[in-house]
């Protein structure tokens, strides 16, 4: 039902409304970028201030009585509405819920771009290898990551090479905050300054401040985690790339920590980068912050079973469950070359193919393996076998 605050706002509005009342639509969601032009946003960020994930549509014809219809998202991402009927005096009267509707099955991913046509009569486009392999190491960093900030544990470190799978762990933390209504940040720029950190933090938290001095920012962000704290959820701060930031811009997420922990914990704070993001953590000047590190996940290269499993993975993703295109003792030099990273394994695997396809070749060779580690400035591995 809509509160006490909500039913004021809209009796403010058909005040307003002297010479008719235009629809108005709005869904404002604090996550991402709002297509609804800014005077509507105005409007409804004045009379309903808390960041509702609902949508409004009202609409009055003269002599008529005011129609409401209030759509609210639902867990899985679809839509339903309600169309409260309006007394004179402005207290609704909800319809039955309607039924729920069916989840609709996720959207098939586009196809790829295709170079040639040997290519597409290979290896067809809706074929080509693009789903994320999970590791039972990325299943459990997942779970860490997604346990450290609904349970509000404390500051969350990631690390890993480059190429071991931190943004993609990160992406899908994202998910699963919007799936529990949990307003977050995701930075992924990290060479910034101060000044740039606090314009990134409002514009992804779609403050109306995005250029205010840091002191409005801070206390928008303020209300913000005391409006989410009241309905029993918290508020995070996700960093990739954390082992680029500057020393003054890790005090100031310090700072923040050190302002939403005083009493309760309102805002968790992850930091994903490389190994040297541990070096910089142990600045003596960051000794509070190392002291609110509660969870730290660690990503490792594959070893050669696992990168076996991955490559396994990645043909059937493209449809080629029973093709022998990587002989056993190529895949064993592809995880010796590729030293076991995820995402140099990935990006060979898609050389070769490609090379296979434009040559028509169903076999991918240790020679064919030499061309794409010279392009990808692989070095060849000592103990190569022979051709």
């Amino acid at each position: 039902e809509l509160s006490g605050r909500d039913q004021e706002g809209l009796c403010q509005l058909l005040r307003e409304s002297v010479s008719g009342f235009q629809p108005v639509g709005w869904y404002h969601s604090r996550y991402r970028d709002s297509s609804i032009p800014d005077s509507s946003i105005a409007i409804f960020d004045r009379h309903f201030p808390e960041p509702w994930q609902v949508t409004l549509i009202l609409g009055r014809d003269q002599g008529k009585p005011c129609q409401v219809e209030v759509f609210s998202r639902r867990r899985n991402g679809t839509l339903q509405s309600m169309r409260p009927k309006f007394k004179a005096d402005l207290k609704p009267e909800l319809a039955p819920e309607p039924v729920p509707e069916p989840e609709p099955p996720p959207p098939a991913p586009p196809p790829p771009v295709v170079d040639s046509a040997p290519m597409e009569r290979l290896f067809p486009a809706d074929s080509w290898p693009r789903a994320v392999y999970w590791s039972p190491q990325h299943k459990q960093a997942l779970a860490e990551l997604c346990y450290g900030v609904r349970g509000r544990r404390g500051l969350v470190v990631l690390t890993g090479e480059a190429g071991t799978g931190k943004t993609t762990l990160l992406r899908c933390l994202g998910e699963y905050l919007v799936r529990e209504s949990i307003e977050f940040a995701f930075l992924l720029y990290s060479r910034i300054s101060a000044a740039q950190f606090y314009e990134m933090l409002a514009y992804d938290l779609a403050f109306d401040c995005p250029r205010a001095p840091k002191p409005e920012v801070l206390a928008t962000l303020n209300r913000l985690m005391q409006a989410q704290a009241a309905r029993g959820r918290t508020t995070a701060l996700i960093v990739d790339e954390a082992h680029n930031l500057e020393r003054d811009v890790l005090e100031e997420i310090q700072l923040l920590d050190n302002l939403a922990s005083r009493k309760d914990r309102l805002l968790q704070i992850v930091l994903a980068g490389q190994p040297a993001l541990e070096g910089n953590l142990e600045a003596e000047s960051l000794g509070r912050l190392r002291q609110q590190i509660a969870t730290r996940c660690s990503l490792r290269a594959f070893t050669e079973e696992e990168t076996l499993s991955y490559i396994a993975h990645y043909l059937a993703d493209a449809g080629m469950i029973e093709h022998d295109i990587f002989p056993p003792a190529l895949t064993g030099e592809i995880h010796r070359r590729c030293q076991g990273i995820a995402g140099t394994i990935k990006l060979v695997c898609d050389h070769l193919l490609k090379i296979c396809s434009t040559e028509n070749s169903r076999v991918a060779t240790l020679e064919i393996l030499d061309r794409v580690s010279k392009d990808l400035h692989l070095a060849p591995h000592a103990a190569a076998p022979q051709r």
